[in-house]
């Protein structure tokens, strides 16, 4: 019990503190039940997740399926097997899809119609690996065995298939490095470990 209680506190508290900044129990009923779908469905999700890790096939199965229903009503495909850190942040939750082998660090944004998906071959072939505190504007699309440093913001639209440096700020197709001011201002009430 101690154990799904730390994993409660460590995942679904740190993305609740990322829409209220607050883990009350009332505030997080009223994001769960009123105010916020990227949360409740990032909650199933985490729910997954856990007995995923904790190698309960049965359990594991069972939350997937739900999580599975809720989500694909708004076109989100999140394997319920991707690693992705605390303090995950879905503003508007539509038409999101990750690859399963994609790992996200801590505090991560991503916004509608983004797209974080593998490469089937190529010098890039295989799934991207994304640091904390990152910004995932609308309409992104990021894919490849490619690495994006901390606090990388990805702008609208923007089409990132190579390693980004720590700090960057990119935008466009393909994408460009405008400048080294990263995701500050963008990414907001982050959790610290």
């Amino acid at each position: 019990m101690a154990k799904i209680v730390n994993y409660f506190k460590e995942f679904i508290l740190a993305d609740l503190f990322r829409y209220e900044e607050s883990t009350r129990l009332q505030v997080f009923l009223k994001a769960f039940f009123i105010s916020h779908l990227g949360f409740r469905l990032s909650f199933w999700y985490r729910i997954a997740n856990y007995f995923y890790i904790n190698k309960n096939v049965f359990l594991y199965r069972l939350f997937r399926l739900y999580f599975n229903r809720k989500s694909r009503k708004f076109g989100i495909d999140i394997p319920c097997e991707t690693e992705i850190g605390p303090g995950l942040y879905m503003p508007h939750p539509i038409e999101i899809i990750i690859n399963a082998n994609t790992k996200i660090g801590k505090n991560c944004n991503i916004h509608q119609d983004v797209t974080i998906g593998e490469s089937p071959k190529g010098r890039y072939k295989g799934s991207p690996s994304l640091g904390s505190n990152i910004y995932i504007g609308p309409g992104a699309k990021i894919f490849g065995k490619i690495n994006i440093g901390d606090s990388v913001a990805i702008g609208a639209n923007c089409v990132v298939n190579k390693d980004v440096p720590k700090s960057a700020v990119v935008v466009g197709i393909p994408f460009k490095i405008i400048s080294y001011n990263g995701s500050d201002g963008y990414v907001r009430r982050i959790i610290h470990s």
